[in-house]
């Protein structure tokens, strides 16, 4: 799943930037989440959790902290290799992207923006390991590759695993041998969590926590250990950005 964030004072533009992401995943069948911030501040309160994104788009001009020093801040303190890309109103600026290493300068012109998105995207998307990001498995009937990102869940059943993968818009079933303990080595610096003895999660796919258990953003929820309850909702609340 690829994780966006939006920094712009303007909740046009916001809207704006959003409408054309949204058309742009949906056209590549990609997977993805997008946050809002209205301002420097705003953003900066994810500290060391902006990290979690892919790649960041930050106004330039803003009230009380420019998108310049958030951007400064971001390489400096919380995460040095998130994919920055700046927008701007202003051809003056152009030069600034050098100095954090960003991605694109996209000019706020209507005619153009969509373009400049789908380029910075498409540029994301070839030069970041996001698309490195590769789990070879030995199925019960094949061998596959999937993309972790597209990985939802993994059940243990008895002596099998039951990888649930979402593609083309749809979950589908892969059983495979194998240890669960194994599986959670693997991917936990993925951001899985294991929720259930029989139950590893990937993060991107958690909507909520609560006793009622882990509430997946494809309508089915995944009981939680009672033991282990505690842990997954401060990791979730972690995750989340929420403490």
């Amino acid at each position: 799943m690829i994780s966006i964030a939006i920094c712009d004072d303007e909740i046009e533009m916001i809207n704006q930037i959003t409408t054309i992401i949204d058309t742009y995943m949906k056209e590549k069948n990609y997977q993805y989440h997008i946050d809002e911030f209205i301002s420097g501040e705003d953003i900066l309160k994810k500290q060391n959790k902006l990290s979690d994104y892919d790649l960041i788009f930050l106004d330039v001009e803003m009230p009380g902290i420019s998108g310049l020093e958030v951007a400064s801040r971001i390489r400096e303190r919380y995460a040095p290799k998130v994919a920055l890309a700046y927008i701007s109103a202003y051809i003056k600026y152009a030069t600034e992207p050098y100095k954090v290493k960003a991605l694109r300068y996209i000019l706020k012109e209507n005619k153009m923006l969509k373009r400049a998105i789908y380029e910075c995207i498409d540029a994301y998307i070839t030069e970041s390991t996001y698309a490195e990001y590769r789990y070879h498995k030995k199925l019960k009937y094949e061998e596959k590759d999937f993309a972790v990102g597209n990985i939802v869940y993994i059940e243990s059943r008895l002596h099998d695993l039951i990888f649930f993968v979402l593609e083309n818009g749809e979950i589908k079933e892969y059983p495979a041998t194998g240890r669960l303990d194994d599986e959670e080595k693997e991917l936990k610096k993925f951001r899985f969590i294991r929720v259930h003895k029989s139950f590893l999660v990937n993060f991107s796919y958690i909507r909520d926590v609560s006793r009622m258990g882990a509430e997946l953003k494809i309508n089915k929820t995944i009981n939680i250990a009672q033991p282990r309850y505690n842990e997954v909702r401060k990791e979730f609340l972690l995750y989340k950005g929420e403490m």
